[in-house]
């Protein structure tokens, strides 16, 4: 009898559609490369560049990731795949602890490199690890304004809410359209650094403010 193609598990046996579901992203290796992170994560105190083997387990994460975002998957539905990812338990048990440890992890991260590009002069933006991730997103944003009717120029005002530290986003924005972009955040620390990065990057016509009233 031929073997049955369930691509939602909808026919399966109750024990066949948990082996099914639980293998979908993971031919990817990803909720295996998540749970092991979190391994390394969840009683590390620093968190920053400094720290080495943070540095190797948020890559592997990272690449694992983005080998989903290759070029022969593109335009590939996998929304049921990343719901089954993230409804299995042990993923249920840890994602809330999981986002606030990644969130200061990119925050550490993100004032390491701030703090590098403004004490080295001679340092470029293109040997931050992402560089060329910020660029593509930025362009593929930008691409989706000029189809909704709305590009963006260097007679726009764009106004990036959340820029931390540092500003890539914005940075590439006007890199690469030449419009005035206004950083704004609520971490007086973030908006300290990130004024002193714009400043030393000699960008004029982006601007910090810790809100929208400055």
């Amino acid at each position: 009898m031929p073997e049955t193609n369930c691509h939602h598990c909808g026919g399966c046996k109750a024990e066949e559609k948990k082996d099914k579901c639980s293998g979908l992203k993971d031919r990817l290796g990803i909720k295996s490369m998540i749970l092991k992170t979190w391994g390394i994560l969840k009683d590390a105190d620093d968190l920053s560049p400094k720290n080495t083997i943070i540095n190797d387990a948020l890559k592997g994460l990272v690449e694992t990731i983005l080998a989903q975002s290759a070029p022969q998957n593109y335009g590939v539905d996998d929304s049921e795949d990343v719901r089954l990812l993230l409804s299995a338990p042990e993923i249920r048990e840890i994602i809330e602890s999981m986002w606030k440890k990644l969130s200061c992890a990119e925050a550490a991260m993100e004032f390491w490199w701030a703090d590098k590009f403004i004490n080295d002069v001679k340092s470029s933006l293109d040997t931050f690890w992402y560089r060329d991730n910020y660029r593509e997103l930025v362009r593929l944003e930008l691409k989706l304004w000029k189809e909704k009717k709305h590009p963006v120029t260097k007679d726009s005002h764009f106004v990036f809410i959340g820029s931390g530290p540092l500003p890539m986003t914005a940075i590439d924005v006007h890199e690469q359209t030449g419009a005035m972009v206004t950083c704004v955040d609520n971490d007086p620390s973030a908006v300290s650094k990130s004024r002193l990065l714009i400043r030393r990057l000699n960008l004029h016509k982006v601007t910090l403010a810790s809100s929208l009233m400055s």
